[in-house]
């Protein structure tokens, strides 16, 4: 009987370390996809950019409503991009998948320097949500942006 009570926690550690590997190297997709995001932006490459995106994602950046659609988000980049000085660096300190393996999420800080309106800078510091989703050729797309 005390053979049992060592076996059972050894066999749900030996499964969870199997379960664990796909979510690891998920995880690491979606860092790399986030990754390769950063630089798409950085070079301001917008046909790049909106191929990070699924035709329904959202934006939900700090003090505007919510965008939605792929129309929507490259006007808002288009925007971005045009602004004198803009700048923009983000970190994924976190990922995590879901247990479908078909819906993550990466977690992180940002910085991002434009001109407003009157041509004065803006810088912005804050933190970041990405949820990703799966299409159905298996690469990771953005469903979800918000940033605070």
């Amino acid at each position: 009987m005390k053979k049992i009570f060592f076996v059972i926690p050894l066999l749900f550690l030996l499964c969870l370390g199997i379960q664990s590997q796909p979510a690891m190297k998920a995880a690491e997709a979606i860092r790399k996809a986030d990754g390769d995001w950063l630089k798409a932006v950085q070079s301001k490459d917008l046909v790049k950019v909106l191929a990070f995106y699924r035709d329904d994602a959202s934006w939900l950046l700090r003090d505007t409503p919510p965008i939605i659609g792929k129309e929507s988000i490259q006007r808002t980049w288009s925007g971005f991009f045009a602004s004198p000085g803009s700048w923009i660096q983000w970190d994924p300190k976190y990922c995590a998948v879901s247990i479908s393996g078909d819906l993550g999420y990466s977690v992180g800080t940002y910085e991002m320097r434009y001109s407003d309106q009157q041509g004065k800078p803006v810088v912005q510091k804050g933190s970041y949500v990405t949820i990703w989703k799966k299409d159905a050729e298996g690469a990771w797309k953005l469903a979800v942006d918000i940033s605070n």
